[in-house]
């Protein structure tokens, strides 16, 4: 079956949410760039957003969202500044979103500093350690680290040490 993402208005969204249901997951898509035929199941919206420990092949625990999708940071973005902020960078890397004001939840392992930063008057973003969280277009399934160490949008994307407890010792290099 061939997938193709929906685009759809704020309005258009909030209603097919309420009528709907919301689902498990708290990742966002980009409505204003068509997104990879995977994310068509991670419709655009913010929900309850989780961050977790998982452990992968390669780089061992790394943090994750309440799906098991990787997470990533920017390393030009620490002390919460936010340089993502392109449709093509949003597309590629949706940004872990909560509504203003609502608690991340927390998994087992996850030891660094789980906060967030405002993304516009309604939205805010999870950070970690001072670092706004991503996923990453190119994971089509969990626990893929497909985005570690790219070189994009004005910095490199790394994986996240969910045992970190400075920024220092936050990225995955």
């Amino acid at each position: 079956m061939n997938l193709k993402p929906i685009i759809m208005s704020g309005a258009v969204l909030a209603a097919a949410v309420a009528a709907f249901g919301a689902g498990p997951l708290a990742a966002t898509t980009s409505a204003a760039a068509p997104a990879p035929s995977h994310q068509s199941s991670r419709v655009p919206r913010v929900l309850t957003a989780g961050v977790q420990a998982i452990t992968v092949k390669t780089y061992g625990s790394v943090l994750a969202d309440r799906s098991g999708f990787t997470l990533y940071l920017l390393s030009t973005e620490a002390g919460s500044k936010l340089h993502c902020t392109s449709k093509a960078c949003l597309a590629s890397w949706p940004p872990l979103l909560v509504s203003k004001g609502q608690k991340v939840g927390i998994g087992a392992g996850v030891k660094g500093k789980v906060s967030t930063v405002a993304r516009s008057s309604t939205t805010e973003q999870v950070t970690f350690n001072g670092y706004p969280v991503y996923t990453f277009a190119g994971d089509s399934g969990k626990a893929q680290t497909n985005g570690e160490k790219v070189v994009a949008f004005g910095g490199t994307w790394y994986l996240l040490r969910p045992s970190a407890t400075t920024a220092g010792t936050t990225p995955i290099k």
